[in-house]
């Protein structure tokens, strides 16, 4: 289990479980909740989120739905038997798809709110405000059950609103180029991954593999790539594995496509960061003894 928050804050900040396999978006959420002031420990399953609610008080549980070992669906069942206020705790669920039929397993399964991915974290801010003000996260666990869906807009190859969200003015380039490496070494494993499944004919495997690649790429905002996955995911739930590979020249080419803004994303994020240094004196203008002008031809500087 990894565990963050303000400096100072061990003792003084509500403390959240963040739930979830997905390095990318544990490590958003991470980001994201910190600078709300919380104090957040992080687990990659539904067993160790089990483990971790038995053996400390938080104020509510982020919950994944999809992850290897336990699901969030039975972690959460097995929460709720759990004696006490521990076993009454806000359980917010996150997941990549958002369906009638999701909603209500969600809530079968005891969870107190839903939120699709990409995650709308000031409706999440205010959900877990409410639990702050009212005093009582049982009271809230029992009768709160919140949408936080987005709006649909027109979908777009990289939504920028999501990760600067997600990353807000404290982040900087240094924030946006990690969460990038990040997305780019998780979703390049998931889609080998995928591409084994579907080879062997796996449905199972090949399903899981799509759920975990919505998510990811939902998180940076590349909302068209998002809505390709489920389009394939669909696919092979429908067992229909052949059209899903010949998806397969589409689903490169907008992903390509998101790498390359990504990419932009980031260089644009340096540059400002090398003009800000600059521009407080942080940085000379140029290296000593190096001239940032071509030497004229046939003249050496």
């Amino acid at each position: 289990m990894r565990s963050s928050g303000p400096t100072g804050g061990e003792s003084i900040y509500p403390r959240l479980l963040v739930v979830d396999d997905n390095p990318l978006n544990q490590r958003l959420a991470e980001h994201v909740l910190v600078k709300m002031s919380y104090c957040v420990d992080v687990v990659s399953d539904g067993e160790q989120a089990v483990a971790a609610a038995t053996e400390r008080d938080y104020l509510a549980i982020l919950m994944d739905c999809q992850m290897p070992v336990m699901d969030g669906f039975d972690a959460t069942r097995a929460i709720r038997r759990l004696p006490g206020q521990r076993g009454q705790i806000s359980i917010i669920a996150m997941t990549a798809f958002d369906t009638d039929e999701d909603r209500q397993r969600c809530l079968e399964a005891g969870m107190s709110a839903f939120s699709p991915k990409p995650v709308d974290w000031s409706s999440v801010e205010a959900f877990l405000q409410n639990i702050v003000t009212s005093g009582s996260a049982a009271v809230e666990a029992r009768k709160s059950y919140l949408s936080l869906k987005q709006a649909r807009r027109e979908r777009v190859v990289l939504n920028l609103d999501v990760l600067a969200q997600a990353i807000g003015d404290e982040g900087g380039p240094d924030v946006v180029t990690e969460l990038v490496a990040l997305f780019k070494t998780e979703s390049s494993d998931l889609f080998d991954r995928l591409g084994l499944a579907l080879a062997r004919g796996d449905v199972g495997l090949s399903h899981s593999a799509c759920t975990d690649l919505r998510g990811t790429v939902s998180s940076v905002g590349a909302e068209r790539l998002a809505d390709l996955m489920s389009d394939v995911s669909n696919m092979i739930y429908l067992d229909h594995i052949d059209e899903a590979i010949d998806s397969a020249d589409r689903v490169w080419g907008e992903f390509a496509l998101v790498l390359a803004e990504l990419d932009e994303s980031v260089a644009r994020e340096q540059k400002m960061k090398l003009a800000n240094a600059f521009a407080e004196g942080e940085l000379a203008a140029h290296p000593a003894g190096i001239s940032p002008w071509p030497a004229p031809v046939g003249r050496a500087i």
